[in-house]
């Protein structure tokens, strides 16, 4: 059982799991109300907690964010363990969908061995919907996503965070690509593991020439 929310800061008390860039338009606010993120697309803290204690979980992090996923599972009170290797599975499960707001999602359900191949085509077929913002959600306990994690990275992806129980009860890892200028800095944060969290997002957006000055 768990319960999760979008805010625009970290000061309801729940840890801070995933960081969404560039979710919506910049004018997706209230009118009026002053927004030191003006001039750029909205984007949103998530957060969330579980009300009872949750089931300790089998991994398959993805070298680069091993350390980041085990501080983000600490900080939801879970266990988890690193899985043995296995076969790939014989073919992806995949959906696209983009909203009219400019933000689209590619979800692996199940991660094949032509990963690499789908996902290329799947942003392809996000930017020609309209994506501006695209989120790539995989389930982390999937032996395949260190293979598509790679595949990703090379497309421009970077790290977004945790969606913990998100996709019908198991987690999900989150990774993002934009095409165009975010800074950061704009964003309000209030804890220091938030503000830790965006530090360590912006590096990987650098390294995969999604920062601040791409256009």
């Amino acid at each position: 059982i768990h319960t999760f929310s979008q805010r625009n800061d970290a000061r309801a008390g729940m840890p801070v799991c995933a960081v969404l860039l560039g979710a919506n338009p910049e004018d997706f606010r209230p009118k009026g109300v002053p927004s030191p993120t003006a001039g750029q697309r909205q984007s949103y803290l998530r957060t969330f907690r579980f009300v009872q204690p949750p089931a300790p979980r089998i991994i398959y992090a993805p070298a680069p964010y091993r350390e980041m996923l085990l501080k983000l599972y600490a900080s939801l009170d879970v266990t988890v363990a690193s899985g043995a290797p296995v076969a790939a599975a014989a073919d992806s499960r995949t959906s696209i969908k983009v909203n009219d707001r400019g933000y689209g999602l590619i979800s692996f359900q199940r991660i094949g061995p032509s990963a690499a191949i789908e996902l290329a085509q799947a942003l392809r077929d996000v930017r020609a919907l309209g994506a501006r913002s695209v989120q790539l959600s995989a389930p982390v306990a999937d032996p395949g996503l260190p293979s598509l994690t790679d595949a990703a990275r090379t497309l421009g992806f970077f790290f977004c965070g945790l969606g913990p129980s998100f996709a019908n009860g198991a987690d999900t890892f989150l990774l993002q690509w934009l095409s165009e200028p975010l800074d950061t800095g704009k964003l309000q944060l209030f804890t220091e593991p938030t503000k830790e969290l965006v530090a360590f997002i912006d590096r990987d957006r650098a390294a995969m020439g999604q920062d601040a000055r791409r256009t």
